[in-house]
């Protein structure tokens, strides 16, 4: 039996549950959507998201920190780490200074005194001692030369001028004689001669700018290059 629907022209169909009107005049399309769900929909996942924000907040900030505790299973730390927790220590007195600092120069023994210190007129370079002649042989530029020094006087006594600038210097094992390195040269010293003031100073030509000497005591002379990190030692024969 026929129905009548209202709104819809008589002799056109209704295909049930579709939402479609089947009629050559009438409306054809899809049933309209509530857009009130959506609506809710929409707002019910705003006030969760807002109410997750929040919580999350308290728990993690200043308002829940008696709520925070240690996880017991992750050896003392927060779970969820690593976490910057904030923290706060007051400062009593901010604008102190101190009235006093260390003393950063270390202070002589007690043992010497501003007598036992002479100032030198020439830039020391190196220096050895010889245990034989109880001295302390030492080498200079400014000018060029190889000096004595009694180690119990502190006087000098004996001194010879080096034809070149010195770069290091080495006592022989019997400290009595002594080796001194060049750019390109080394020079062997009789020290015994030295403080004869009777000047007693051999140069031999070396391949390489020296930057350490030794003196072997076998009739040799080594000397150690000043650049470059693989290289060889020179052995200089005193003839």
């Amino acid at each position: 039996v026929p129905v009548p629907v209202p709104g819809v022209i008589a002799g056109t169909s209704v295909e049930e549950g579709t939402g479609i009107i089947n009629s050559d005049t009438g409306y054809t399309g899809p049933k309209p959507r509530d857009n009130r769900k959506l609506l809710w929909m929409t707002i019910a996942i705003v006030l969760l998201g807002t109410l997750f924000t929040i919580g999350f907040q308290y728990l993690w900030g200043d308002g829940g920190k008696n709520n925070r505790s240690p996880s017991s299973n992750t050896g003392g730390r927060f779970s969820g780490s690593p976490i910057i927790i904030p923290t706060t220590a007051p400062i009593s007195n901010p604008t102190y200074r101190p009235t006093s600092y260390p003393t950063l120069r270390p202070t002589l023994p007690s043992l010497f005194s501003s007598e036992d210190y002479q100032m030198l007129d020439y830039d020391v370079i190196d220096a050895e001692y010889s245990k034989s002649m109880d001295s302390i042989i030492l080498v200079s530029s400014n000018p060029n030369q190889i000096h004595i020094f009694d180690s119990k006087t502190g006087k000098q006594t004996g001194v010879m001028a080096l034809d070149l600038p010195p770069t290091c210097v080495s006592v022989g094992p019997n400290g009595n004689d002594a080796a001194v390195g060049h750019n390109g040269w080394v020079s062997y010293v009789d020290l015994a001669d030295t403080i004869a003031n009777t000047e007693s100073v051999k140069t031999i030509p070396v391949t390489t700018d020296v930057f350490d000497v030794v003196l072997g005591g076998n009739g040799f002379i080594y000397a150690f290059p000043k650049k470059d990190q693989w290289v060889n030692i020179h052995s200089i024969e005193i003839e």
